[in-house]
């Protein structure tokens, strides 16, 4: 026979017979319920408010009935605190006995602690006897203890005291205490001991508990920061939590960190990233490795790439207004030009549509005069990357090729919607041409493309049929009919033609004379 009650309520109040059957198996351990009351006495289990709690949730424990104590002897005091007015029978006062219990859904009550600690930590009200409740659940668990503790930055947390009856990790611990409390009630800390402290009546001496190192999660590997984001992140973070023992993968909670905390520290990366950070961005990349990655994506989509165009004759312009915004020039080169191109690509390493962006960019340099020329070219992912080229650095087309090959970082690369344009403030015609290769676009694409570029190249190539001399190549010179004259783009399509053309012939006699040679 299991008995429950307080002196305040003559000794007993409630009975569970153990010799019934088995003992209830709830969701978290297995429990002695303390049973339903005796006859003559009432149980209630209130919340903090002094409403009565539903099945399964837990509330303090009050009595009444006629077992009841008058009140305590020259207390008058605690008298009123602890015998109050029942709210369910006019006339009769109710006992407000401290402990914390729940109904289970066979109507006995389950006894879970003491409410006396409990403890309110970022606006939230812990009962740590819930918490010490659902430890005790675990099967290596005997006895455990649940404290309010300061960290060093002047934070609040929850420290837990257990002693184990076998080997247990404590961070597989916290996960079952996280797999059955809400985030604000799972301990930030576990400390294992080997008893408890006692005070001289044999209860738990809460005082003597020692103060807890203040670790990171032991499951989670060390790593330093290193680049410029991961390192201004951690800077804020150790002055924040006033530590400096984790790493880029440690979670910001997991350091010592909380919801006011983390304020401060969005407070403080607005400074060094204004608008580019919200508070729940720092709750969906807890970790200054995700944080960081996720700041360079953001800066990446923030950024955007200002260019002042080409400076051009003005010949170039549309005459008259076109109906169609687009417009188009196709073209094919002669099949044994084609075929010198590839060869002239394959000889040097590089792609067929680098051989077409070189001699693109050479084509633009005649066409401005420019010596130094900035021209983009579409990469493979759909990205715009520029390209500059200083042409008194360029001693021949194999120079120039080596530029036209090489791969722009991911860091130098935007989308269109990043495209700036900013006219020379010189007289003339300033117009924006772009590479696309052999990127394949439908309409709509064109178009949006056209919003911020005057005329684009898109290159096509396919193997040679059976029988054929070479394989075939061309092409198509998109541009804002609105902006440009279709004869200038013809014109302009005829000359790069041309120029490819004079480019294989070169390449051709050098490569005649070196066999000669040889």
């Amino acid at each position: 026979m299991n008995l429950y009650g307080p002196t305040e309520a003559t000794v007993d109040v409630s009975f569970y017979d153990c010799s019934d059957g088995d003992i209830p198996i709830n969701d978290i351990s297995i429990n002695v319920p303390i049973g339903k009351p005796i006859d003559n006495i009432s149980l209630y289990i209130m919340s903090g408010a002094m409403k009565l709690q539903p099945v399964g949730i837990a509330g303090e424990l009050c009595i009444s009935g006629v077992g009841l104590a008058r009140g305590y002897i020259g207390r008058p005091d605690l008298t009123e605190e602890k015998f109050v007015d029942n709210p369910f029978a006019a006339g009769s006062l109710m006992y407000r006995t401290g402990d914390l219990a729940r109904w289970l859904p066979d109507g006995r009550i389950e006894y879970l602690g003491r409410i006396d600690h409990q403890v309110k930590i970022r606006g939230q009200r812990i009962e740590c006897g819930e918490i010490e409740h659902v430890l005790r659940g675990h099967p290596a668990v005997s006895e455990a203890v649940v404290m309010k503790r300061d960290a060093a930055s002047g934070s609040e947390y929850l420290c837990a005291y257990i002693v184990c009856t076998e080997p247990v990790d404590l961070e597989e611990l916290r996960d079952f205490a996280a797999l059955r409390l809400p985030d604000y009630m799972v301990p930030l800390t576990v400390m294992e001991l080997p008893v408890m402290p006692l005070s001289p009546n044999g209860k738990i001496d809460r005082k003597a508990l020692p103060e807890p190192e203040l670790k990171t999660g032991s499951g989670t590997p060390f790593v330093e920061a290193t680049s410029d984001n991961e390192l201004a992140i951690a800077a804020v973070w150790r002055e924040i939590l006033q530590r400096d023992d984790f790493g880029i993968h440690h979670r910001f909670f997991d350091a010592g960190g909380d919801s006011l905390l983390l304020v401060r520290a969005h407070q403080r990366l607005e400074t060094l990233y204004p608008g580019v950070l919200g508070v729940t961005d720092l709750l969906t990349y807890p970790t200054i490795s995700s944080l960081a990655a996720y700041l360079e994506s953001r800066n990446r989509e923030l950024a955007s790439w200002s260019w002042t165009g080409l400076l051009v004759a003005d010949d170039c312009v549309s005459s008259g207004y076109a109906a169609e915004r687009i417009g188009s020039v196709q073209f094919q080169l002669d099949r044994l030009v084609a075929k010198g191109l590839a060869e002239l690509a394959a000889s040097r390493s590089v792609t067929v549509e680098a051989a077409a962006y070189a001699a693109y960019l050479y084509f633009w340099r005649g066409e401005s005069g420019s010596s130094r020329l900035v021209l983009p070219a579409m990469t493979d992912n759909g990205l715009i990357a520029p390209k500059e080229i200083d042409f008194a650095e360029v001693r021949d087309f194999d120079t120039l090729l080596r530029h036209a090959a090489k791969r722009a970082s991911a860091g130098e690369c935007y989308s269109v919607r990043q495209i700036r344009k900013h006219p020379q403030a010189e007289a003339g015609f300033v117009l924006f041409p772009l590479f696309a290769g052999t990127a394949q676009h439908g309409f709509k694409e064109r178009e949006t493309l056209l919003e911020r570029f005057d005329v684009v190249l898109y290159m096509d190539g396919a193997a040679a049929p059976s029988g054929a001399e070479g394989p075939e190549l061309g092409g198509v010179w998109t541009y804002n009919a609105r902006r440009l004259g279709k004869e200038s783009v013809l014109d302009w399509a005829s000359a790069y033609l041309e120029l490819l053309s004079s480019v294989v012939e070169q390449y051709r006699a050098t490569a005649d004379s070196a066999v000669s040679r040889a």
